[in-house]
């Protein structure tokens, strides 16, 4: 996990009366949660900019919407957070500021209303978590983030580490459990083979398999660390479907992944797994990126 030194929330106001949504509290407590514990420093960035999945409502006075949220923010030990109002698209506008600031991390919640109610991510969270060059986390409105595992989805390559690391990490500082899933699928050579197998012997190749990963994960030093405080789940399955099924059952309040693109469109796709998973996902979700991301906005 690379250090935390600044970190931008962006964050979402109500057109009535210019106060912040209950996704941005959430947002704004887990900042708040996260500098206490790494002494970084937290900026806000609010886009007027109307985004076509909110609902219409009457313009406010941003210096109002800036005085409810210096109020909340003092309450939450942020009194010094600095405030940045952009006429930008938010994802763009949160993209920019991370590319000339350097930021750390970034945080956002889903929009509380939407008129795609099958899906757990908002637009604007999709394209962030899809382009920008740094972690993501996304927060849940209804989660309470101070309680319930983290769970880290990992393959143990570079990506998949960097996504361990800053879940071992978070889950640390914040004396909370870790649930480390790791899917396993036959490899090619053994389903291009395996018919020329027999039963019994194809069955020996897959449990030496499953044995070989099993040590590999355990034996890792991240989860060696973690002592009794980490959880190892091994499973053979389709990666997105084996992490769902985990998630549904430990109910964790942080799913930690890593993007990777593999070739396209640069900033389009995640990577399969996480293609897959951001829209189905109930928890929170922090999404970290290569350290060879191509992020496409200039």
């Amino acid at each position: 996990m690379r250090p935390i030194h600044n970190i931008l929330v962006g964050i979402d106001l109500r057109p009535r009366d210019g106060r912040l949504t209950q996704g941005s509290k959430s947002a704004i407590r887990q900042a708040a949660r996260l500098a206490r514990a790494s002494g970084a420093r937290v900026h806000f960035l609010y886009s007027d900019q109307h985004n076509p999945e909110n609902e219409v409502g009457e313009d406010f006075d941003p210096a109002q919407g800036e005085a409810h949220l210096r109020e909340f923010c003092a309450r939450k030990g942020l009194p010094e957070a600095s405030w940045l109002l952009s006429h930008e698209p938010a994802w763009l506008a949160i993209i920019h500021q991370v590319l000339s600031e350097g930021y750390d991390l970034v945080i956002v919640a889903k929009r509380n209303r939407s008129r795609r109610m099958d899906r757990k991510l908002g637009s604007t969270s999709m394209k962030l978590v899809r382009k920008c060059p740094c972690p993501v986390w996304v927060v849940q409105p209804d989660y309470e983030h101070d309680e319930g595992p983290i769970l880290v989805a990992t393959d143990l390559g570079p990506v998949g580490v960097e996504a361990l690391a800053w879940g071992a990490e978070l889950a640390q500082e914040e004396d909370r459990k870790l649930s480390v899933v790791h899917a396993m699928q036959v490899p090619l050579e053994l389903q291009l083979g395996g018919s020329r197998l027999g039963d019994v012997e194809y069955q020996k190749l897959l449990d030496e398999e499953l044995d070989k990963v099993t040590h590999e994960v355990h034996s890792h030093p991240i989860v060696r660390a973690m002592g009794k405080r980490a959880k190892v789940v091994i499973s053979w399955g389709s990666p997105s479907e084996v992490i769902l099924k985990v998630e549904r059952k430990i109910e964790p309040s942080l799913t930690v992944l890593g993007s990777v693109g593999r070739g396209g469109i640069p900033g389009f796709l995640l990577g399969n797994t996480a293609e897959r998973l951001v829209y189905r996902l109930e928890s929170s979700l922090l999404v970290v990126k290569p350290k060879d991301f191509v992020c496409p906005v200039e």
